[in-house]
């Protein structure tokens, strides 16, 4: 299994999710955590690869009410079967859980605040 990590800044955009997914095709990703999806929406949804019909990447997000941050965990379509969790802790923290042998995987994406950000909202993310 080939992980990654990738900052796509706003994934909401047209055709955006496509070309990640083809791109993470492309360097044969299976899992990959992703940062700065934007959604205001919490959930999963199914993206097919641009130009590759035949491969898919499932979408596993936490969103947030102003559509900035949100972090998302990428899952190829032959690994979607084994998900058995998928927890939206904040806009900045998701996890997922791959059932696997001898056990278990639990794929934790993360988007910590800078050091733009005020200090109160850097205090709240690591309290």
């Amino acid at each position: 299994m080939k992980f990654g990590t990738w900052n796509v800044c706003i994934l909401q955009q047209c055709g955006k999710p496509e070309l990640v997914a083809a791109a993470l095709h492309h360097h044969n990703v299976d899992v990959a955590c992703l940062q700065e999806v934007c959604f205001i929406d919490t959930g999963s949804e199914q993206v097919l690869a641009a130009g590759r019909e035949d491969d898919a990447y499932q979408i596993y997000h936490s969103g947030c009410t102003n559509g900035q941050y949100g972090v998302g965990i990428a899952i190829k379509s032959h690994l979607v079967a084994a998900i058995t969790d998928f927890n939206a802790v904040s806009d900045r923290i998701c996890y997922v859980t791959i059932s696997a042998h001898p056990s278990s995987i639990t794929v934790i994406s993360v988007y910590a605040p800078t050091n733009e950000h005020d200090l109160a909202i850097k205090q709240a993310f690591f309290d």
